[in-house]
């Protein structure tokens, strides 16, 4: 007897009022307030010649009593930032209902009120904070948050320092074609803090279709049964991971794939295509930086976990590893808040916030394996699709989670409550992300294998046997 698959929702386009799903508007905006802003002294020293965004978008920010009038937020749930601040704000502009438009390094903005009422509050940046304050905020990855780090304890927050601007303006016209085919991203604007003059600010666009990669999660999660098939979601992993492998193939790498800057494109002809931002670290694979410059960037992580590969393996396999993190945000660093969405949607998945079901580590096994089949240019079929989620799971059953749990036996606990299909557990887990890490690591070693420092075709073959090689090398100790 087979599972009776359940439709999928209609997903309406609508550029100006955003994406709305049966009937419920999932996209909406709310009023931005500027605190005590008189001018934000803002300079534009570069205005996109291709559109004609960037001019009218630098008018408003001369203005903030216009900027006010005429920017349209989106919603909280379409925003990077809460109550603490970050430095980026998305909104829609007249005259150009097909770009969501984002300020970007213009002030730390932050949510004010609750999140169906509230507004936002965009402050002049923070020019002389402590670290240390940014680091209890939680804020750990201060530059992620639109930090830039000026003397050894301080930071300033809610500005870009001047080279990474300029950087991520010729990186983006250089390579940003390499993934966005039928959709772009364009820096519409950029320049300075009229009274930081070694700061700057951006204003960029994406397409008004184009949706948080966590939304789109959360959407896939509302409608399916099943945990074993991709989804809609598994539509943008499969097609991410074939432009990644499409620009290594010409010599490219991205180096900050996070879900942060990729974001699924919603096509009215019901496909799921990408988009990617944030070109700033990408580097040419024939010229990459030294070693000691790729550790100053934070890098080294990486390069000790591969010390095997040459430089260009390496620097592929860290973007890989870090691509995959667009596969696994149940489990990983970032663990999605359903919550929210509660009150319109009957979502299927009963443990809420940060417990993980069984169904959550399949699904994310399963988008492993299409992320791996992508990349590897192997045909995803169901055949192919159970090989390598088996193989995962094997890896993760015969070698990752017992290695972990000589260490740490909270670690096991969790994992078999997750495997027993608990959906109350009694506390939040917080250590399966470490085994899903090891997994992701031990996956890029084999979607990237190497021999005498040159790469050969990987069948499936050899990938679904990897839990049994990996079991007899560690001697199942991982």
């Amino acid at each position: 007897m087979t599972e009776e698959k359940q439709p999928y929702a209609h997903f309406d386009i609508q550029p100006v009022r955003g994406v709305k799903i049966d009937g419920f508007t999932f996209i909406d905006y709310r009023p931005v307030a500027l605190r005590q802003w008189r001018s934000l002294a803002l300079e534009a020293t570069y205005i996109n010649p291709s559109t004609s965004l960037g001019t009218e978008v630098t008018k408003l920010l001369q203005s903030p009593r216009q900027l006010t009038k005429a920017f349209q937020p989106l919603s909280f749930h379409q925003q990077d930032t809460d109550e603490d601040g970050t430095r980026t704000l998305k909104g829609v502009v007249p005259g150009h209902p097909g770009r969501i438009v984002v300020l970007s390094g213009c002030g730390v903005v932050r949510t004010q009120g609750n999140t169906e009422n509230g507004k936002f509050v965009l402050e002049p940046p923070h020019w002389r904070e402590k670290v240390d304050k940014y680091i209890q905020m939680g804020h750990t990855q201060i530059d992620d948050e639109g930090a830039t780090w000026s003397q050894p304890n301080e930071t300033v927050f809610g500005a870009y320092a001047l080279p990474d601007l300029t950087k991520k303006i010729e990186n983006t016209e250089k390579y940003s074609g390499l993934i966005n085919h039928a959709h772009n991203f364009h820096i519409e604007a950029a320049g300075k803090h009229r009274f930081h003059p070694t700061y700057g600010w951006m204003v960029y666009s994406i397409p008004s279709n184009a949706i948080r990669t966590t939304e789109f999660l959360a959407i896939d999660l509302m409608k399916r049964k099943s945990s074993s098939e991709p989804g809609e979601y598994g539509q943008f992993i499969a097609v991410l991971f074939q432009r990644i492998k499409m620009m290594h193939d010409q010599g490219v790498v991205h180096l900050e794939l996070h879900p942060g800057n990729c974001y699924p494109v919603l096509e009215e002809n019901g496909k799921v295509d990408v988009i990617v931002t944030d070109w700033t670290t990408a580097q040419n694979l024939s010229q990459l930086p030294s070693a000691s410059e790729l550790q100053q960037q934070g890098y080294q992580e990486q390069q000790v976990s591969w010390p095997e590969f040459t430089p260009q393996q390496r620097a592929k396999a860290n973007d890989l590893y870090i691509a995959l993190e667009n596969a696994t945000l149940l489990s990983g660093n970032t663990i999605l808040h359903l919550d929210e969405y509660k009150k319109e949607f009957e979502i299927p998945f009963k443990a809420m916030g940060a417990s993980i079901t069984r169904e959550m580590v399949d699904l994310e096994m399963v988008h492993l394996a299409v992320a791996s089949l992508k990349y590897m240019g192997v045909e995803t079929t169901p055949s192919t699709l159970d090989q390598v989620r088996i193989a995962l799971w094997e890896v993760l059953e015969k070698v990752i989670a017992p290695g972990i749990a000589s260490q740490d036996n909270l670690l096991l606990n969790d994992f078999r409550s997750a495997r027993k299909n608990i959906f109350d557990m009694e506390r939040p887990n917080y250590l399966l992300p470490y085994a899903i890490l090891e997994l992701k690591s031990r996956l890029v070693k084999s979607v990237i294998p190497y021999q005498d420092g040159e790469e050969f075709p990987l069948t499936i073959d050899r990938l679904t046997a990897l839990p049994f090689a990996l079991a007899q090398e560690h001697g199942n100790s991982g």
